[in-house]
């Protein structure tokens, strides 16, 4: 197996488990708000949803960023 392929297979891994981690608890702290929301408490869970849907669109940002280019 080629090295620069396990490399960057374990690069995406890595990343991808620390996205999913954190997208999961932003999550579920967002529907739990939902869950008793009041007119106070539900723009922030909304904002916490916003918030994880960039989140996980700038980590797919940096996956393809960091994949190797075809020349």
């Amino acid at each position: 197996m080629d090295p620069e392929f396990k490399q960057l297979v374990l690069r995406v891994l890595a990343i991808g488990g620390i996205m999913l981690t954190l997208g999961t608890t932003a999550l579920l702290l967002a529907f739990r708000r939902l869950g008793r929301a009041t007119r106070e408490t539900e723009p922030a869970s909304f904002l916490i949803l916003i918030g994880a849907a960039a989140l996980i669109i700038v980590f797919c940002i940096v996956l393809l960023r960091m994949s190797p280019q075809v020349q």
